[in-house]
């Protein structure tokens, strides 16, 4: 049986880049309105192996936690992860609410499946041709090793992994006519870059994984725990809200 902290980090981890929770609302979406202590507290204490983009939860007013992380005084630290994100603040310092609340929209099965194999150590392009490729006659062992050198942008931090995997699961479905697959192909590739603003790994990331130095603020900036795991559910979700 899952702990109060798990459900409240399965909650967390499908926040969107972009967008923030109060902790109330993860609260309820956890199973226990109650449990907004229980939230701040979870949040408080996570790690980066929990995968929780903990900086998205803040006050229902939107005002930042005073103490983001264990051992820092983190407000700061919080706004600047928070615009990173794209995410407005009021001229108070608040979080503009009314414009970038999370609706609270838990993901869909095979994007939470996705979610769960890349936070189980499965590359991203593994995690989303994963998802689905059952559903195609394709057992997940054989997904993982068709899918394995696609991940980090076909490792020149080109094309999104995840992005590839997707197209791996729209060929599944349409590759034996080449003019649908070709389409259905080009409509994913608009969504995706419509919700996320590009399709290449560098630019997603802000940083370049190809060299020693984007490496480094890769890891620095625990990007795979934030970024590469909103990517994964991203294009999962708009597989699945396909019809795939």
């Amino acid at each position: 049986m899952k702990s109060a902290f798990e459900h409240i980090y399965t909650v967390v981890r499908q926040i969107p880049r972009g967008r923030v929770a109060s902790y109330g609302q993860v609260a309820a979406l956890a199973g226990n309105p109650r449990w907004s202590r229980v939230v701040g507290y979870a949040m408080h204490v996570a790690g980066e192996l929990d995968g929780a983009p903990c900086h998205r939860v803040v006050k229902m007013s939107g005002g930042l936690s005073e103490a983001f992380k264990v051992g820092v005084s983190g407000e700061n630290l919080q706004r600047f992860m928070l615009e990173d994100e794209g995410v407005g603040f009021l001229p108070d310092g608040r979080v503009d609410m009314e414009n970038f609340r999370w609706e609270g929209s838990l993901m869909g099965e095979k994007a939470k499946k996705a979610s769960d194999y890349f936070l189980g150590g499965r590359y991203c392009s593994q995690a989303v041709l994963g998802a689905f490729c059952e559903k195609y006659g394709v057992d997940a062992e054989t997904a993982f090793r068709i899918s394995c050198g696609l991940n980090s942008g076909c490792r020149c931090a080109d094309i999104c992994g995840a992005v590839s995997g997707a197209i791996l699961v729209i060929g599944l479905k349409y590759g034996d006519s080449q003019g649908v697959c070709n389409s259905k192909t080009e409509e994913f590739i608009a969504s995706f870059r419509d919700k996320n603003g590009s399709v290449i790994c560098r630019d997603i990331l802000g940083c370049d994984i190809a060299t020693p130095e984007g490496k480094e603020e890769f890891v620095r900036g625990n990007l795979f725990n934030t970024i590469c795991a909103d990517m994964v559910v991203s294009a999962a979700q708009i597989l699945e809200d396909s019809g795939y």
